[in-house]
């Protein structure tokens, strides 16, 4: 489970409020049964309400990032468990649709760095179709993780189906957010990546 693709380019220090102090990869978050990195059971996740740091995490993701993570009326372990029983049914896992976002980023930082901020779309092929990416933001100010340990982003990419309609936002900590939290921003949030959604795109 550890051995998943991790894209190598700028990873910024995340934020580091002292409630989220101890929380460490392959570790229970301190207070609770959830492993950060883990396929984390429904308990589990539920445990973070144990979380010290856990009203923090709630607070930034409602209040902070443009636009925001959660919408006000959301509740974070309440989003996580959701996407935890979609996982299940669609038979794939967090850590696995983090590994394609990295490889996705990544592909769109080695065109930034060969060609620069061109504005002209990226092309890459997986299973059987052709996907465009095309970059939103680049090289911004950090925008920062509502939970520990994950990158900051800079950058923004649109990615669909060559010729499609569906797309989802990407950004850097899309993958950490994912592969650590099982977290894919609330189902409110404009830049929410629909674990279904991502699916359809990239394999269906």
């Amino acid at each position: 489970m550890w051995e998943y693709y991790r894209h190598t380019h700028w990873k910024g220090d995340p934020l580091n409020y002292d409630e989220w102090a101890g929380v460490k990869i392959a570790e229970p978050v301190p207070g609770t049964s959830f492993i950060v990195g883990d396929l984390n059971d429904p308990e589990d996740i539920e445990s973070l309400r144990n979380w010290k740091g856990y009203d923090r995490s709630v607070k930034h993701a409602r209040q902070q990032g443009m636009p925001p993570f959660l919408a006000r009326d959301e509740d974070l372990v309440e989003v996580l468990l959701a996407d935890r029983a979609a996982l299940d049914e669609l038979g794939t896992t967090h850590y696995e649709l983090a590994s394609v976002f990295d490889q996705t980023v990544s592909v769109m930082m080695n065109a930034i760095v060969r060609n620069g901020n061109s504005g002209e779309p990226v092309y890459i092929s997986t299973n059987d179709r052709e996907l465009e990416l095309s970059l939103i933001v680049g090289a911004g100010l950090p925008e920062y993780a509502p939970l520990p340990i994950a990158t900051p982003s800079r950058v923004t990419i649109e990615v669909k189906v060559r010729g499609g309609d569906e797309s989802f936002m990407l950004t850097e900590m899309a993958g950490d957010l994912a592969h650590l939290w099982g977290f894919f921003e609330g189902q409110k949030a404009q830049y929410r990546i629909d674990p279904a959604k991502a699916c359809r795109i990239y394999r269906d």
